[in-house]
């Protein structure tokens, strides 16, 4: 039985290490990785609560209101009420603008989101790779991102949110180096969504690390691509305040704040883990390393940006959407890790990190809470006897 285990395994091993060398070999290898994790994000679309593809129930409001922005951007949409989500759409504007530029209407927009939502698989497996050296571990955390929220959104968003876009501007902001290209994706990002300028801090923050300005020093001498997050930052602040003094836009204020903290802070552990599951295990020992090191500033700095994070996502409804922007954080976890622990077996720690990605698959806390698949299985077993 034994011998029977061994040759299993063997042959289990042998059929991954083959898969994973067709998949990170040659020049454009990262493509192949993401088309694959973007037929795995569809695959694994039911495997998921809500269920994205057996979800016939879509808001075709917020399609309505996107293709009014397209049209006329800068006027004010009355016909929705203050407390929904296309109430609070006024100034989500970077996305509409490039479909009025590009003379797309919205079920075209709808579509190019799955260009962006293919891109974000690129650019994170060549961002991996080139962290970690590894294309092995750049294809499993790929993979990885295919089965959790980050990944499957832009995927089957069809009901126009848009958040395709915003998770591709944010990825982008985070994977190239010249400055006047991050300034436009931060400005992109900040216009796409107001928890996108929040995002913006800790992209600074990222680049900071990743140009090895860690000490006390360094730190607060920016770097030039932070300078270029900074200042698409400040070009999106500005550009609505402009649209808030010349214009008759406006938000609404209902189902955020406080109030919405105090009734879904039961749901603040899962909420956490369900943006980016199990890339939320590098964070900790990151934050050990730092600790270790001395590098109490960065530690602040870091640190502060997810705090952040995570109380603007549990003031929302919507926690797991927004909690998806603490992607630079991570990043800039593995960055820490990688710098001082050498010799780290990056393509096994990312083909767990996969697995536990799958098996969890992608729950979107919202309220009420939705608990995982496993665990449903435990409580029925228990309340059945």
């Amino acid at each position: 039985m034994l011998q029977q285990t061994d040759r299993l395994r063997i042959v289990i091993t042998e059929y991954l290490s083959g898969v994973t060398n067709f998949f990170t070999s040659g020049r454009y290898w990262a493509f192949k990785a993401a088309f694959l994790c973007y037929i795995l994000g569809y695959l694994t679309g039911g495997f998921s609560s809500p269920s994205y593809v057996f979800n016939t129930k879509l808001n075709y409001d917020v399609r309505v209101l996107v293709s009014n922005q397209i049209e006329h951007p800068f006027t004010q949409q009355n016909n929705f009420r203050e407390y929904s989500h296309e109430g609070k759409r006024a100034f989500r504007l970077s996305t509409p603008l490039l479909a009025k530029v590009l003379g797309l209407n919205v079920i075209q927009l709808i579509w190019l989101q799955q260009a962006a939502a293919f891109g974000v698989f690129v650019l994170f497996a060549l961002l991996i790779t080139r962290i970690t050296g590894s294309r092995e571990a750049g294809y499993w955390a790929c993979m990885a991102l295919a089965f959790n929220m980050y990944g499957k959104r832009g995927l089957l968003d069809w009901e126009c949110k848009l958040d395709g876009y915003m998770y591709f501007y944010l990825m982008a902001a985070i994977y190239f180096r010249k400055p006047w290209l991050l300034a436009f994706f931060a400005f992109m990002l900040g216009g796409a969504d107001e928890r996108g300028l929040f995002a913006g801090i800790a992209l600074i923050v990222y680049h900071q690390v990743a140009e090895k300005r860690e000490s006390i020093s360094n730190f607060f001498k920016p770097s030039p691509q932070a300078l270029g997050i900074l200042s698409g930052l400040v070009l999106s602040v500005s550009g609505r305040v402009a649209l808030m003094i010349f214009t008759d836009l406006k938000v609404g204020h209902g189902n955020l704040g406080i109030e919405v903290m105090v009734r879904k802070i039961d749901y603040l552990i899962q909420g956490i883990y369900s943006g980016m599951e199990a890339f939320n295990f590098f964070l900790l020992p990151a934050a050990a390393i730092l600790l270790f090191n001395r590098k109490y500033i960065l530690f602040l700095a870091w640190a502060g940006t997810m705090a952040i994070s995570i109380v603007l996502s549990i003031m929302v409804s919507d926690i797991t959407r927004s909690i998806c922007l603490t992607l630079p954080a991570i990043i800039t976890a593995l960055v820490i890790i990688e710098r001082y622990q050498k010799s780290i077996n990056w393509g096994k720690y990312m083909f767990w990190c996969m697995a536990v990605c799958f098996f969890y698959g992608s729950y979107e806390v919202s309220g009420p809470i939705m608990l995982p698949l496993i665990l449903k299985v435990f409580i029925y077993k228990y309340n059945a006897g």
